[in-house]
């Protein structure tokens, strides 16, 4: 498995000694990791989750943008058919009050991809990942990390965390991708939130007007488990009444 990677899982996006990422109040840097980024969104698992596993051929990139809301592609091929979904926070899970990374409120979105799409974005990621593919010294504020792996046929084949902000071929596999899946779904929320990653790396995309949202109020009860349970069901029952 080819590996690049600019800095540590949970660094939080250090760019040659400069950081690029707002500090968290509460957030553990060592807890910032993908696979619990991954999640916090509703998935699986970055790399290792069930949707990847059943795929012939996948590629998962995930966002984590220093002052935007995280978001996931994931592109997928099976059973003759290549969908590219998107899983993207509504606030910044970077930002939260808790050390680790809970699970938040997203916008999710599917759609489709040609072949031929999927095969240029895999050779772009094959490009990214040969030794010497990246530049050697870059100075990037403000940039946004990025992940990604391509699997083929259950099996990891390429893993890069990068930050991808700055110009290379690392950098264009990731803008094309932003880029190829804002095209093809539909939902709005979930397009804004490409748009505002896709700015990190050049793109331009074009910002979508939304409807008003209801206010998300995340809940936690303390306690045993069994007193946590009857709470959050009563409080599902009476927002459900």
């Amino acid at each position: 498995m080819a590996m690049h990677r600019l800095s540590g899982e949970g660094d939080a996006g250090f760019v040659q000694g400069i950081k690029v990422r707002a500090p968290s109040p509460n957030m553990q840097n060592a807890n910032y990791t993908s696979e619990n980024i991954c999640r916090a969104l509703g998935l699986g698992g970055f790399a290792n989750d069930s949707h990847l596993a059943k795929a012939s051929q996948a590629i998962r990139l995930l966002l984590t943008p220093s002052f935007s809301p995280e978001a996931c592609i994931t592109l997928c091929r099976a059973d003759n058919e290549i969908t590219a979904s998107v899983v993207a926070a509504r606030s910044q899970i970077w930002q939260q009050v808790w050390p680790a990374p809970k699970p938040t409120a997203v916008d999710s979105a599917i759609g489709q991809i040609s072949a031929a799409v999927f095969e240029r974005l895999a050779s772009l990621l094959d490009m990214a990942a040969q030794p010497g593919a990246s530049p050697r010294i870059t100075v990037v504020l403000d940039g946004m990390r990025a992940h990604s792996v391509l699997r083929n046929g259950g099996e990891g084949r390429i893993n890069i965390s990068e930050n991808a902000s700055r110009e290379g071929p690392y950098a264009t596999f990731v803008a094309q991708t932003i880029s190829e899946t804002w095209h093809v779904i539909d939902n709005l929320f979930a397009k804004n939130a490409l748009r505002e990653a896709g700015s990190y790396v050049g793109l331009s995309l074009p910002e979508q007007d939304t409807p008003p949202t209801k206010t998300t109020i995340n809940t936690v009860v303390l306690g045993p488990e069994d007193v946590a349970a009857q709470v959050l069901a009563a409080l599902k029952k009476h927002h459900e009444g």
